[in-house]
């Protein structure tokens, strides 16, 4: 995520981020993920930019542990979800 510009600046700022995420769900069993097996995370936002740079960045990981198969975009009338 330190790739793009926008977010590497947000991170360095020390106030409130526009930003919140869920856990991974479904929520492991005895605190074990399995490998092989889906889980979600939701990133909710206000901020467009933010999202749109969440997206790039999460698109372009390549990753051993970690396969990002889907992103999906849910507009609301108060925020953005990055689902």
């Amino acid at each position: 995520m330190l790739t793009d510009n926008y977010l590497k600046t947000l991170h360095k700022k020390k106030e409130v981020k526009p930003y919140s995420f869920s856990g991974l769900y479904p929520a492991a069993t005895n605190q074990i993920y399995k490998r092989n097996a889906l889980y979600k995370i939701r990133i909710r936002s206000f901020d467009p930019e933010f999202i749109c740079a969440m997206q790039f960045s999460l698109s372009q990981i390549q990753d051993n542990d970690i396969n990002i198969i889907s992103i999906k975009f849910i507009k609301t009338s108060n925020n953005l979800l990055l689902n």
